[in-house]
């Protein structure tokens, strides 16, 4: 079909080329080309879980013809707000995503503030990211991102592409990855010819999937989120100098080994605030009992069931928490008599007041009790995500910590290419009673491919997310170096031990180098290329 550097594809049983893909990288395939042909086969896939990761998993596979049957205990989104960077917009403009719907803001910007004083000691304009990459980054409330990915995966642009069907209330007790068996809490047992398990950090079937069972460890990091309505910040005579005027972007305000992070969503009208800090700051005795919480900030401590997207009212008792730290700061900070510039303090005290904006769209009510607090925790990467007939996607596979803002773009990245290396499934004959084993051997053959494409990628990253971009990731070059060698061991590609000790590792050391890293990577030119590759094309 092609080279690998130059990819031609050919209209079915003909040598004339319909699509040539040659010196833009981030060029979008036509639309279609990943569709059914009349000839190709159809599988039977049930995804377990709706959240971001498995929406985007039912938008892949069902734009290649597969039937889809989502399961998830709850059918909404909540939680605060959710970048999509250049590597996650692309597949969601490709897909269609109506981003004047979902009230997305422009990732104009990111700028790197001293936090006592506010002078800025890295500025990054994004403007260049279209030219660069393809497409511009943006903000999401998560909400919003969650309502269009389901619009888009319970409406088929196409006959030939099926909707998918949503079974909310449908909590899954077990699954049979050898024999694509689903069973169900109220007994109910399903067949299935894919099984994705899309369920998040705390799902129950990751060992089952990848044979493996890492610990969820701790980081030494915390953080509390919250959101403030724009026109209030405005209307404040300390905070107003930061927002007015104020062209969309992502601020970083640091001091000593904490830092508030914000940006705005849904049309600048909510501003986005996440308050990192080093958990040893508060001694146990001054830190309320709180159950330990997921890696993915999507869910706070009060969450307790492992398969929700949905987050329970946070007690006031986070927003206290929330000024007990602010006071541990001051103390350990020898630099100022205050953790933070006074309209960096401002911005807390509007987030524990008592009294707030009654506005529901916000979702904010009074007693601070929008606070929501997390320790962080994190997860060894994964060496596998598939067996047999089921996969790992989202944050059951690759569970990030929020310092690179790629959560989101992984789990996205995943469905994508999902529907890409199962798009065009040959149609098997039932010759001599073989159809069901010869189709297994298709699946799992696809699905190591797919893995192959994702784990390596993912995990870096995953290895990545707990350091911030003005950091860099100096002192993680043989942690991934170990899970590239291990990686390729498994798949069979391995190199021989003289060979290894000459892989050489260069990890990022600043902004513009991370988002080479994190945004560089096309899934559409990559999936198809492990295509080509693999030999299912």
């Amino acid at each position: 079909m092609g080279s690998i550097d130059h990819i031609q594809i050919n209209d079915p049983g003909t040598t004339d080329p319909c699509w040539s893909w040659g010196k833009n990288y981030y060029e979008y395939p036509p639309a279609g080309i990943f569709a059914p042909r009349e000839d190709d086969g159809k599988l039977s896939v049930g995804i377990i879980g709706a959240g971001i990761a498995g929406l985007s998993a039912a938008i892949g596979l069902s734009r290649s013809g597969h039937d889809i049957f989502e399961r998830s205990r709850f059918n909404n989104e909540t939680g605060a707000a959710i970048s999509a960077s250049p590597n996650a917009a692309r597949v969601l403009r490709y897909w269609g995503f109506d981003f004047e719907k979902a009230q997305c803001t422009d990732m104009g910007h990111g700028r790197f503030m001293n936090g006592d004083d506010l002078s800025t000691y890295i500025f990054n304009d994004h403007s260049h990211w279209q030219k660069e990459y393809g497409e511009r980054g943006y903000f999401f409330h998560r909400v919003d991102l969650h309502n269009g990915l389901k619009e888009l995966a319970q409406h088929s642009p196409s006959t030939s592409e099926p909707a998918a069907k949503i079974r909310t209330s449908a909590a899954v007790e077990a699954i049979d990855p050898d024999t694509g068996k689903i069973i169900l809490a109220n007994g109910e047992e399903i067949k299935k010819d894919l099984i994705v398990v899309a369920d998040g950090v705390h799902s129950e079937f990751v060992s089952v999937v990848s044979g493996e069972s890492p610990p969820a460890l701790s980081t030494g990091i915390s953080v509390f989120r919250f959101m403030i309505p724009t026109e209030e910040l405005l209307k404040d005579e300390n905070t107003r100098p930061l927002f007015e005027g104020e062209p969309p972007g992502i601020r970083f305000a640091i001091l000593g080994d904490t830092r508030l992070v914000f940006y705005p969503c849904r049309n600048e009208k909510i501003q986005n605030f996440a308050y990192v800090y080093p958990t040893s700051l508060l001694s146990s005795s001054s830190s309320p009992s709180t159950p330990t919480s997921p890696i993915d900030p999507a869910s706070p401590t009060s969450t307790t069931s492992s398969t929700s997207t949905s987050t329970s009212s946070t007690s006031p008792s986070d927003s206290h928490l929330l000024l007990t730290t602010l006071t541990a700061a001051t103390s350990a900070n020898p630099r100022s008599s205050s953790p933070f510039h006074p309209s960096l303090l401002s911005i807390f005290s509007l987030a524990t007041a008592t009294t707030h904006s009654n506005n529901p769209s916000t979702t904010l009510s009074g007693g601070g009790v929008n606070v929501k607090h997390w320790p962080l925790l994190s997860r060894p990467p994964l060496h596998t995500y598939t067996r047999s007939l089921a996969c790992l996607v989202g944050d059951a596979a690759h569970p990030m910590l929020p310092l690179q803002g790629q959560g989101g773009a992984m789990a996205i990245e995943d469905g994508a290419l999902l529907g890409v290396v199962f798009s065009h499934f040959p149609k098997i004959s039932d010759l001599e009673g073989r159809r069901k084993n010869r189709e297994k051997e298709e699946v799992e053959k696809r699905l190591k491919l797919w893995q192959g494409m994702r784990v390596k990628r993912a995990g870096v990253i995953q290895i990545f997310s707990d350091r911030g971009q003005d950091l860099g990731a100096e002192g993680r070059e043989e942690e991934v170096r170990r899970l590239i060698l291990k990686t390729d061991d498994l798949r069979g590609d391995g190199k021989e031990e003289e060979e290894k000790e000459e892989v050489k590792v260069k990890v990022p050391r600043g902004p513009e180098e991370f988002h080479r890293w994190n945004f560089g990577w096309d899934c559409w030119r990559e999936g198809v290329r492990g295509c080509l590759e693999g030999g299912v094309w």
